[in-house]
């Protein structure tokens, strides 16, 4: 081997190792990087997470009160429903007070008529 050779393994060698060096790096970048990205990714996962967990416990209780309200709710069918039956009370409470002055002034009548027999 000439020295021209000696130089030219000398720079090749060199300029491999250059490039090992260059790679990695570019792998300590790229893992830097991707560990980057995946903390961000957990933390954005984890904030995702509690925020669901929140909804569905707040979904839940809602449930819970919209079942309430349809326990405790008054359908129109049923409010018509009573104001019919307290309609039908009303008139025979009516029909009875007619009934009633009715016969009192019939006592009233019947006792002027005893008095003045008298």
């Amino acid at each position: 081997m000439d020295n021209e050779d000696l130089i030219l393994n000398k720079l090749l060698k060199e300029i491999q190792n250059t490039l090992q060096g260059i790679q990695n790096e570019i792998q300590v970048i790229k893992n830097q990087g991707l560990k980057a990205d995946i903390l961000e990714m957990k933390n954005q996962l984890r904030e995702n997470t509690d925020l669901t967990k929140k909804l569905a416990q707040r979904t839940d209780e809602l449930y819970v009160k919209i079942d309430g309200l349809f326990h405790n709710a008054i359908t129109k069918d049923t409010l018509i429903e009573t104001e019919n039956h307290l309609a039908q009370r009303i008139g025979r409470v009516s029909r009875d007070i007619t009934y009633l002055v009715h016969k009192a002034a019939d006592h009233d009548e019947d006792i002027i008529e005893l008095r003045t027999a008298k």
